[in-house]
Protein backbone atom coordinates (compact mmCIF):
# COMPACT_ATOMS: atom_id res chain seq x y z
CA UNK A 1 0.00 0.00 0.00
CA UNK A 2 1.36 3.39 -0.94
CA UNK A 3 1.36 6.36 1.39
CA UNK A 4 -1.40 7.92 -0.72
CA UNK A 5 -3.52 4.76 -0.37
CA UNK A 6 -2.99 4.76 3.38
CA UNK A 7 -3.97 8.43 3.68
CA UNK A 8 -7.04 7.84 1.52
CA UNK A 9 -8.11 4.87 3.68
CA UNK A 10 -7.59 6.78 6.93
CA UNK A 11 -9.55 9.75 5.57
CA UNK A 12 -12.43 7.48 4.56
CA UNK A 13 -12.45 5.79 7.98
CA UNK A 14 -12.46 9.16 9.74
CA UNK A 15 -15.29 10.46 7.56
CA UNK A 16 -17.40 7.35 8.17
CA UNK A 17 -16.69 7.50 11.92
CA UNK A 18 -17.76 11.16 12.03
CA UNK A 19 -20.93 10.51 10.03
CA UNK A 20 -21.88 7.68 12.42
CA UNK A 21 -21.21 9.88 15.45
CA UNK A 22 -23.52 12.50 13.96
CA UNK A 23 -26.34 10.03 13.49
CA UNK A 24 -26.12 9.31 9.75
CA UNK A 25 -27.80 6.08 8.71
CA UNK A 26 -25.95 3.18 7.11
CA UNK A 27 -28.02 3.72 3.98
CA UNK A 28 -27.05 7.39 3.71
CA UNK A 29 -23.35 6.66 4.27
CA UNK A 30 -23.46 3.77 1.81
CA UNK A 31 -24.98 5.96 -0.89
CA UNK A 32 -22.63 8.85 -0.14
CA UNK A 33 -19.53 6.72 -0.59
CA UNK A 34 -20.99 4.58 -3.38
CA UNK A 35 -20.41 1.32 -1.55
CA UNK A 36 -22.74 -1.55 -0.65
CA UNK A 37 -24.11 -1.64 2.92
CA UNK A 38 -22.26 -4.95 3.52
CA UNK A 39 -18.91 -3.33 2.70
CA UNK A 40 -19.84 -0.41 4.96
CA UNK A 41 -20.55 -2.86 7.78
CA UNK A 42 -17.11 -4.39 7.24
CA UNK A 43 -15.53 -0.93 7.40
CA UNK A 44 -17.44 -0.11 10.59
CA UNK A 45 -16.21 -3.35 12.13
CA UNK A 46 -12.66 -2.28 11.25
CA UNK A 47 -13.27 1.10 12.92
CA UNK A 48 -14.46 -0.64 16.10
CA UNK A 49 -11.37 -2.89 16.32
CA UNK A 50 -8.73 -1.62 18.71
CA UNK A 51 -5.58 -0.33 17.04
CA UNK A 52 -2.33 -1.88 18.32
Amino acid sequence: MTIADHIREETTLNNIRNLLQNGASYDLISKSFGIPVKKLQDIIQKIKEPNP
